[in-house]
């Protein structure tokens, strides 16, 4: 669309600067402030459908909200000339895509941490992005500041089903989660796997997967571990990246804050030599102005200010009739900053104790205290307000009581429960009288409260308790966030978490019978790294013992089936993984030894046989992971795989590995079926029922694929909604119709239609008697819409109608698409 045809009131558009499927982006003048903006106008193909424009004003309005430094701001939205505009805060500046290839380490770090910023505020708001990219993301060239565009336009879409009727799609496929991959529900850590994506980029230089289609790279994404990085930046950042982009949401950063607080933790120094050789013989800037540090987000209130907004509320006097107006009903507040938004609502706190009624404190409304307060502070000149129904000592008094008995159940037994409404009781103290004798050996005794509890939960294995309540401690005390106390809890977690997944992962591969190997995905490994956090971990050193005695046990059965080279290397790894076993080991080595010399030429032969079927396993899988599944490629998976089960048919790796390319086939099939990829998904299928003849998921997905045609092309068809049939003239089909006319010669039909495409058609209306036996007449109709009514007249027989049945069949390019019946009185 050229620039100087839109037109769009209080703007002058000046020129173009960038083009995308669904908008166009220009630069302007913003006449009422004299100042450049960048206004976007979505498609006229978006614009069109009906129920677009209602969802991209909401959400826009909505978007307009997200104020932060890191997310481009939104000045105003609507629609003119049937265009849908969006104008916004120009940055004057280029996206991060042109800046790959001469960014610097510092810079890279710097727009991490910003971005993590504008995701951690808008995810805290309920935002989703769903499209994090390079190209999305803006450097603003005076000060190297990132600014995150195009936020929250995806969510004027409510599917991908939507999407993809339009031509377009949620996301970028090299930069998807693998649940945007899945199309199931996302929420912010969507956002945050994408930004793993933009980070592995920046560092390397490519996406980490890629491939010919996005099938490929969605499935990647679905299944294959992140690539390495450069050896040298290999140890400080891939632990980083690969919490980012783990495939479970779980498993990730829950959030902006955790990500920054992350990369605050590595060390200066370590940082400024990885630059050095990043940036080394290479056009890259060296990033030494480059200011990356960036604070961690605050999400709460500190308490001065919380103090002071409760002071303020308690000093407002009430309005008149307050007294007949006020709420009794209980509410538990989580912080004291909540008051000033439930003050309106007229409630205080709720009891916590179980004790009989007539022993707890009474409840307390907020328009209690706000009477009693504005009393004792409004001046003479102010109106009488009414009667105060309690005196603030008794009121403290009561908080008091409640404060003690909380306290005694505390000392019975921590729950995070009676520690939180503790803390709400003393600050509604506070708020009463700040200077309260109770209050500093009480607050002393809360962050103990939540350290020992945060301790008693790490020791029973409850980690995700233990994390609540730490971070619930930092929120009520944010002054203790970087003390000694909390920064060594936050340790032992760490460490009580990564001992957990080390274990579960170890146990995991004992189970699938990866005892030990090179890397890291071998039990033996995992109980190794859990030794070098706690050397007297007993599970560990069970763990160990365990993979010792199931290497005897497949050694002694190895020996008893004369497979005296399987094993050899059963004793040799059981013996390398500790000496526990020895004796035993020695044993069976001697049987060996004593066989092998009478075995030797079947040994040879029998090794040759190993290898070569070892060797076939191995392209089998370097194909399975190069995505080399099936013919008529050559080096692929299944041929590997069958040649091996040639050589030995019981092979279950094999046989697990023809599984796996069966379903890996399979699953590709609903992504394909879901952006209507009709042929794509049928040569899978034919391929599928090839291989695998008695594949029942062949014949499952053969029987989703015919049902996703069809439902698609009966979408698409041109259909007659409604028929209505008159003896005289009518323009609406509202109303009553039974299907009986009082003709005489002619009558008048009205149909109701759509999926006519738009241009001029010519539809038949045949008139034929009640058993269709004579075709009494043929009425053109010229249809010049895609969907709408239509009113037309069709002439009877020359006779004139007699009473009877009747019968009109609509015929559009030679095929019948709807039939009616109706009766002539």
């Amino acid at each position: 669309m050229d620039a100087s045809s839109i037109k769009i009131n209080g703007y002058q558009i000046k020129s173009t600067l960038g083009h995308g499927g669904m908008a166009t982006v220009y630069l302007a003048i913003q006449e009422s402030f004299e100042r450049e903006v960048a206004v976007k106008i979505m498609s006229a193909q978006l614009s069109s459908d009906p129920s677009f424009g209602e969802r991209f004003l909401r959400e826009a309005k909505i978007v307009s909200r997200l104020v932060h430094p890191n997310i481009v701001t939104v000045y105003d939205v609507g629609v003119q000339n049937n265009h849908h505009y969006l104008s916004m805060e120009y940055i004057d500046g280029r996206d991060l895509k042109d800046k790959l290839a001469t960014i610097s380490l510092f810079h890279i770090i710097k727009v991490i941490k910003e971005v993590s910023l504008a995701l951690d505020y808008a995810g805290r708001k309920g935002y989703v992005h769903r499209d994090i990219k390079p190209e999305n993301i803006m450097i603003n060239d005076e000060d190297g500041r990132a600014i995150l565009m195009d936020f929250g336009i995806a969510k004027a879409f409510d599917s991908v089903s939507e999407m993809t009727q339009t031509g377009t799609a949620i996301g970028t496929p090299y930069y998807m989660s693998p649940e945007q991959a899945k199309g199931t529900e996302i929420d912010w850590r969507s956002d945050l796997y994408s930004l793993g994506v933009v980070f592995y980029q920046l560092l390397t230089g490519k996406v980490p997967f890629d491939g010919d289609s996005a099938v490929t790279v969605g499935i990647k994404h679905l299944t294959d571990p992140v690539p390495d990085l450069p050896e040298f930046l290999q140890a400080t950042f891939k632990p980083i990246i690969d919490k980012l982009m783990a495939k479970s949401a779980e498993d990730r950063f829950q959030n902006g804050s955790e990500l920054i607080t992350a990369l605050n933790q590595i060390n200066e120094a370590e940082l400024q030599r990885l630059n050095n050789e990043f940036v080394s013989n290479t056009d890259r800037d060296s990033g030494q102005q480059i200011n990356h540090y960036v604070d961690t987000p605050v999400t709460g209130r500190t308490q001065a200010s919380v103090d002071q907004d409760a002071t303020q509320i308690l000093q407002v006097p009430p309005p008149v009739g307050a007294q007949e107006k006020k709420s009794k009903t209980p509410l538990i507040i989580g912080s004291v900053a909540s008051l000033a938004i439930l003050a309106g609502a007229g409630v205080w706190f709720n009891q916590a104790s179980k004790e009989s009624k007539d022993k707890q404190p009474q409840v307390v409304t907020i328009e209690e205290i706000k009477t009693e307060t504005a009393v004792a502070t409004t001046s003479p000149t102010v109106e009488k307000q009414p009667t105060v129904a309690l005196p603030q000592q008794q009121k403290l008094n009561e908080l008091q009581a409640q404060s003690q008995q909380l306290e005694q159940a505390l000392e019975q037994g921590l729950t995070i429960e009676l520690i939180d409404e503790l803390n709400q009781v003393q600050k509604l103290i506070a708020i009463l009288d700040k200077n309260h004798s109770s209050l500093l050996a009480r607050e002393k005794k809360l962050k103990q409260a939540y350290v020992e509890l945060t301790y008693q939960q790490i020791d029973e294995g409850d980690l995700e308790a233990a994390n609540k309540t730490l971070y619930k401690k930092i929120r009520r005390h944010p002054e203790t966030e970087h003390s000694v106390t909390v920064l060594k809890l936050k340790q032992e977690i760490d460490k009580a978490f990564r001992i957990s997944e080390l274990l579960s992962e170890a146990e995991r591969l004992f189970e699938n019978d990866y005892l030990t190997g090179d890397g890291k995905d071998n039990a033996f490994y995992q109980y190794q790294q859990i030794l070098k956090i706690k050397p007297d971990h007993k599970k560990a050193i069970q763990g160990i013992e365990a993979i010792s005695a199931r290497y005897l046990k497949l050694a002694d059965t190895s020996v008893k089936a004369k497979q005296y080279d399987k094993a050899q290397s059963y004793i040799n790894k059981g013996l390398t993984v500790t000496k526990t076993h020895k004796p035993l080991f020695d044993e069976l080595q001697n049987q060996i030894d004593l066989s092998l010399a009478e075995k030797a030429a079947l040994k040879k032969q029998q090794q040759a046989k190993v290898n070569r079927f070892q060797g076939l396993l191995n392209k089998a899988k370097n194909a399975y992971d190069q995505d080399n599944l099936i013919p008529p490629e050559e080096n692929n998976a299944f041929d590997y795989y069958q040649q091996a089960l040639k050589m030995q048919p019981d092979s279950s790796q094999a046989k697990k590995g023809l599984k796996r390319i069966e379903s890996k086939l399979a699953k590709s099939v609903p992504y394909l079926l879901n952006i209507e990829d009709f042929e794509q998904a049928e040569d899978v299928i034919v391929q599928m029922q090839k291989l695998y003849p008695k594949s029942s998921l062949a014949k499952q997905l053969k029987a989703k694929l015919t049902q996703a045609k069809k439902a698609s092309a009966d979408a698409s068809a041109p259909q007659i909604a409604k028929v209505m049939i008159k003896g005289e003239q009518f323009s609406s089909l509202s109303g009553f119709y039974d299907g009986t006319v009082n003709a005489k010669g002619q009558v008048y039909v009205g149909i109701q239609f759509k999926n006519f495409g738009g241009a001029t058609t010519i539809l038949q209306a045949e008139l034929y008697d009640g058993a269709k036996t004579t075709k009494l007449g043929t009425t053109p109709v010229i249809i010049t819409k895609d969907t709408g009514t239509k009113v037309f007249k069709v002439a009877g027989p020359v006779s004139g109608f007699s009473s009877g049945g009747y019968v009109i069949d609509f015929i559009r390019n030679n095929q019948r698409i709807e039939s009616t019946r109706f009766t002539v009185k």
